[in-house]
C-alpha cells in the first residue's frame, strides 16, 4: 500500500492460476488475489508446478483488457523436471520447458520474456502504462520482426551480437558463414560423414 514505484510485482511459491499438474491454489487465490487487485499489482511469480504459464489480465476473476488487471506468472522451468501443462480459461500462454523469466522495463513499459534452456525466446509479453517506446536496433531488447539478437539481449547467440542485431558468426551456429567453414552443424550438406 505504501510503494511509490511504477510497477509492482509480488512472488511466492504455491501458484493461484494453473493448469499444471498442481493445479490452483483456490484458498490462497480467495485471500491474495483481493489484495493484489486493491493494490493494482501489476505481475505476479509463482512456482510450485514445474511448467511455464502466463495468465490473461485478471481482476476479480475475470478478464479484464491489457493494463486494468494483474499479470499471473508461473515460473517453475528452473531444473529439476518437467510435467505438462494445459491451458484454462485464464491461460495466455503455457509450455512445458526448461526456462527462465526475463523482465525488463523501461520506464512505463515492462517486457516480460520466457527463455527456454536453449536461448530462444518461447513467450513474450508487453505491458504498458502510457505510450509504449518504439522497438528499436540497440535498445538491448529483441523486440522486432528478424532480431536475433540486441546489445545485452544476446542470449540467443554463441559469439555475441552485431550491431544489426544479428548473430556474429562462430563454429557452431549453425550456419556456414566464416571463410574456413565447410559445414556447420544443422548446414553441413557439403559433408557426407557431418560437420
Amino acid at each position: 500500500a505504501a510503494r511509490t514505484a511504477a510497477w509492482t510485482a509480488v512472488v511466492f511459491h504455491h501458484t493461484i492460476y494453473s493448469s499444471g499438474d498442481h493445479g490452483s491454489a483456490l484458498r490462497l487465490r480467495a485471500n491474495l488475489a483481493p489484495i493484489f487487485d486493491r493494490h493494482h499489482v501489476d505481475l505476479v511469480f509463482m512456482g510450485h508446478d514445474h511448467d511455464y504459464e502466463r495468465t490473461v489480465p485478471l481482476r476479480a476473476d475475470q478478464v479484464v483488457p491489457p493494463g486494468a488487471g494483474t499479470v499471473y506468472v508461473t515460473t517453475g522451468g528452473g531444473g529439476r523436471s518437467i510435467h505438462a501443462v494445459g491451458a484454462s480459461w485464464f491461460t495466455a500462454y503455457a509450455e512445458s520447458t526448461f526456462h527462465f523469466v526475463r523482465v525488463a522495463v523501461d520506464a512505463d513499459a515492462l517486457r516480460l520474456q520466457m527463455i527456454r534452456a536453449d536461448g530462444r525466446i518461447g513467450d513474450e509479453t508487453l505491458l504498458v502504462k502510457g505510450t509504449p517506446p518504439t522497438p528499436r536496433c540497440g535498445n538491448d531488447l529483441a523486440d522486432q520482426e528478424g532480431e536475433r539478437c540486441d546489445g545485452a539481449d544476446h542470449v540467443g547467440c554463441i559469439a555475441g551480437c552485431l550491431p544489426d542485431c544479428t548473430c556474429a558468426p562462430a563454429c557452431g551456429d549453425g550456419h556456414v558463414d566464416e571463410p574456413a567453414e565447410a559445414c556447420d552443424g544443422a548446414a553441413d550438406t557439403a559433408c557426407p560423414g557431418r560437420c
